[in-house]
């Protein structure tokens, strides 16, 4: 069982590292493990080996959150038809949020939408004066971090995204707004992260989901902006610095430093 101390271990000190205590049911499921492991042994080589283990989860902090961002879905993203999924990762999703951050958010576009609905979006949140972190800038507190987006048909993250961090926020993130069943599909099609949290993956993937986003009629005027768009915001992006992650249909921005 030297293989699943080990584990149990790097796991713990995973989330020390970002500042986080986690308990029991928490280790087993991001347990750091390519391989499954039932619970009983999970807890009994915690208990064998006497690992200090947080007893209860009790993060207010990332509740307060939480409630933030379903005022915004309610409230505004409704409003954005493209916009067919917002997901909660970063900090706020591991239970261990600090007061004077920012609310790491994950958006789903329809096809075809995505940088004509950043625009959008940025547009309204300066109009409505609604708190969010600008390309570039330090995190404040409670402002909403649209640091990672996607379109309904590009869900997989690409090869160079595929890691143990994102691996870890992926079974983490916690589901706003989902109009399509979008959710079951993003972790279905990020199969590669059970190589790295096996027991976080099987657990979300345990039901036999069925693909239920409706397909979008292709719009070629539409897509001509959202072109447009894209060239614009990439040549605004470039004067910030340099470009990583990004391209028609996926953007990474400014990553998320604690999970």
């Amino acid at each position: 069982m030297r293989e699943l101390l080990r584990s149990i271990r790097n796991t713990i000190r995973y989330a020390d590292k970002y500042g986080g205590k986690i308990t029991e049911d928490q280790v087993f499921f991001r347990l750091l493990s390519g391989k499954k492991y039932d619970t009983e042994k999970v807890f009994g080589e915690i208990k064998k080996n006497k690992i200090k283990i947080r007893k209860k989860v009790l993060d207010k902090e990332s509740d307060r959150k939480l409630k933030i961002v379903g005022i915004l879905a309610k409230n505004h993203l409704v409003y954005f038809p493209t916009i067919i999924f917002l997901g909660v990762t970063g900090s706020v999703a591991a239970r261990n949020a600090r007061q004077g951050e920012d609310i790491d958010l994950l958006l789903v576009c329809k096809t075809g939408t995505m940088w004509l609905t950043r625009l959008e979006l940025w547009l309204y949140l300066k109009l409505r004066h609604i708190p969010h972190r600008k390309y570039g800038q330090e995190e404040r507190k409670d402002e909403f971090c649209f640091n990672l987006w996607l379109e309904e048909d590009s869900l997989r993250l690409p090869p160079l995204k595929q890691n143990q961090k994102n691996a870890v926020d992926l079974i983490l993130m916690v589901p706003i707004l989902d109009r399509s069943g979008v959710y079951p599909e993003i972790i279905k099609k990020n199969s590669w992260a059970k190589k790295y949290v096996a027991n976080g993956y099987q657990q979300l993937s345990i039901i036999n989901y069925q693909l239920s986003i409706k397909e979008m009629k292709k719009n070629i005027f539409l897509a001509m902006i959202n072109t447009m768009a894209y060239w614009g915001q990439i040549g605004f992006i470039r004067l910030k610095g340099p470009i990583n992650s990004v391209d028609k249909h996926r953007a990474f921005f400014h990553e998320t430093k604690r999970v």
